[in-house]
């Protein structure tokens, strides 16, 4: 069974580490092996902030959470822009599997480009929008234009899922 590394405590960050709720960063308090105090830590690893800290790499927006909480999420935190890289407190937020999906992008391989929008098997150019709500896939209709079953796709995806949907 492989164990799970804990982060940090709360206490221990503030030892630590200086957070900015403004701007994401964290800055160093003391001087440590391989930096001086107030030197920015972390580093950039597939769009996420890394700190080392302690024998262990965190992701930074992780360790914001409990830095300005002191609570350890179980679940995930959110960057509301979909900057994984904007720490700020006011773009973090708790979410579930299921929020966390609906904050990103159409899919690359969409040929529409455009979330929840497909062009019609039939002849004359026509555009399906549905959406998924609970693993259930909800038919909107099919639209002449890409614009008009985009903006139904918009419109379902605010009642639907509300502050987490993401166009």
């Amino acid at each position: 069974m492989m164990k799970v590394k804990q982060h940090p405590s709360q206490e221990r960050l503030k030892e630590l580490y200086h957070y900015c709720p403004e701007t994401g960063i964290f800055t160093a308090l003391t001087d440590r092996r391989r930096w001086k105090a107030g030197r920015i830590v972390g580093t950039l690893a597939k769009g996420y902030v890394q700190i080392n800290t302690d024998y262990g790499i965190y992701r930074a927006h992780r360790l914001a959470w409990i830095y300005m909480t002191g609570i350890h999420p179980e679940e995930h935190i959110d960057h509301i822009d979909r900057n994984p890289s904007n720490n700020s407190w006011s773009n973090l937020r708790l979410a579930t599997d299921a929020q966390n999906l609906l904050n990103r992008k159409a899919n690359p391989s969409s040929r529409s480009g455009i979330k929840g929008v497909r062009r019609s098997r039939h002849k004359k150019p026509s555009y399906i929008a549905q959406i998924k709500k609970d693993g259930k896939s909800h038919y909107l209709g099919t639209f002449k234009t890409i614009d008009e079953a985009k903006a139904a796709y918009e419109a379902a995806g605010r009642v639907l899922h509300g502050e987490f949907f993401c166009c």
